[in-house]
């Protein structure tokens, strides 16, 4: 099955590349901002590169137990079988097994029968069972190379979760930005072409002498700005789509388009304090040093058993039956041996210094456990921060737009009443539009800061239904 995970992905990394090249020059991608995050799931190489990585940490995790497979050797040889009154033939089929916990059975029979004439036959059966009591025995050191090889498969999964939620984090983070470039050309727009239309009323009233000549260098100089801040806008709109291409594995000529509106009214604000225990429960940074942590122990457990002595309790049995090259009868009466085998080595230095790495591996492991739950924390809290703050000063850019529009709705009125200048207009046109867009940002800010509390938490993935199996 997982060979077939490979090709699998493989094939769609081909399929992505291949269908990136092919594409229609002008494609245009409407995207909702659930669409743009699904589409990342399913199409983002680098995740697609994580996700084949734990499928080979998971063939490792099944290559690791070949050692302790049944093993079957059949043997069949011939001697002496040109016409000599000596020759037989040897069949020998031996069943060999390994476990984890330092137990070993072989089971042995052999068969000989005579060709050309000898009348020799013969058969065994031999049966050997040892158990390892120290080194290589039971718990806790017993299968520590099977359990390493799963722990390394799950330490995968939650990396896995961690660059899913990264992931995901940075498209969001794209998508909006590409909203809010979007509707931020939309306002330069409005006011450029406002700008426009009032150097040619300005243009118009000077030509029948209603303003001096020289208040058409006012209103030119605003359509200068505007135009300005019109190619930066579209600058940052172009950034903002190759940006969000770039994550989404599009085509280079696509035109993405976010078609979700910048509404952070809607957005809710998880609780602090159930936020904190998510995070120390479920991010994929904590869990994958708790796992780490476990692998270490686990390599101390073994590491202590290989440096013991070997001690191994063994016994056999042997069963033969048959007859000679001289038709005498072979005895069958059975052998049996049991006993200990008993082995040590003459220095204990290099097994001492093994145990000693183990345990300095597993007191870092610990000790990362520790720093990642800081880390979990301390994310989560400024997360939360941040959402607070950014709510409070999204109020305030509302009531800013609010009032440079009445603000400028006066200076208008003012201006046909000529109780104020152009200048003054002009100012108050571009205050509008600096608090327009000041608004757009904030709407933006909300948004990240609330994804950014979701990845500290661990959960993005899961609020947003990308499931990780």
């Amino acid at each position: 099955m997982r060979p077939r995970i490979f090709l699998l992905g493989v094939a769609l990394a081909a399929a992505l590349v291949g269908g990136s090249r092919a594409a229609s020059a002008g494609d245009v991608r409407p995207l909702s901002h659930d669409g743009a995050l699904r589409l990342a799931a399913e199409r983002n190489l680098s995740l697609l590169v994580s996700n084949m990585e734990r499928a080979r940490l998971g063939a490792a995790a099944e290559a690791a137990r070949r050692p302790y497979l049944p093993e079957l050797l059949v043997e069949t040889a011939g001697r002496n079988l040109a016409g000599d009154k000596q020759g037989a033939v040897d069949a020998t089929a031996r069943l060999s097994y390994t476990s984890p916990y330092g137990q070993s059975l072989t089971a042995t029979a052999t068969t000989t029968a005579g060709v050309a004439g000898n009348p020799e036959a013969q058969s065994a059966l031999s049966i050997e069972l040892s158990q390892a009591l120290l080194r290589g025995g039971y718990q806790p050191g017993g299968a520590a190379d099977l359990r390493q090889a799963d722990l390394d498969v799950k330490i995968a999964r939650e990396q896995f979760r961690a660059q899913l939620n990264t992931l995901l984090s940075s498209v969001d983070r794209a998508y909006w930005n590409l909203a809010f470039a979007r509707a931020d050309v939309e306002v330069r727009r409005r006011s450029l072409d406002r700008a426009r239309s009032q150097f040619d009323e300005t243009r118009e009233n000077i030509k029948r002498g209603l303003l001096a000549p020289g208040e058409i260098y006012i209103v030119e100089e605003n359509v200068v700005n505007f135009e300005d801040a019109m190619s930066r806008a579209e600058e940052n709109l172009a950034l903002a789509r190759s940006a969000l291409r770039r994550l989404l594995v599009l085509p280079l000529d696509a035109t993405v388009e976010a078609t979700s509106s910048i509404d952070a009214s809607a957005v809710a604000e998880p609780n602090e304090a159930d936020s904190i225990g998510v995070a120390v429960t479920r991010s994929p940074a904590v869990l994958v040093a708790r796992l780490a942590a476990d692998r270490a122990r686990v390599g101390v457990d073994a590491d202590e058993r290989r440096g013991l002595p070997q001690l191994d309790a063994f016994g056999s049995l042997g069963l033969a039956a048959g007859r000679d090259a001289n038709a005498l009868p072979v005895p069958g009466d059975p052998r049996v041996r049991a006993g200990l085998r008993f082995s040590f080595p003459f220095s204990r230095g290099p097994d001492a210094a093994r145990v000693r790495r183990a345990r300095t591996e597993y007191a870092q492991r610990s000790l990362q456990i520790q720093d990642a739950e800081v880390d979990a924390t301390t994310a989560v809290r400024d997360a939360a921060t941040r959402i607070r703050a950014r709510r409070a000063r999204l109020e305030l850019a509302v009531r800013l737009v609010d009032l440079a529009q009445k603000k400028l709705d006066v200076q208008r009125d003012k201006y046909k009443s000529g109780l104020a200048t152009l200048p003054d207009v002009v100012r108050f046109q571009r205050d509008l539009d600096t608090a327009t867009t000041n608004e757009l940002r904030a709407r933006v800010d909300v948004l990240t800061a609330r994804t950014d509390l979701l990845t500290a938490r661990g959960d993005l993935h899961e609020v947003l239904k990308v499931s990780v199996r």
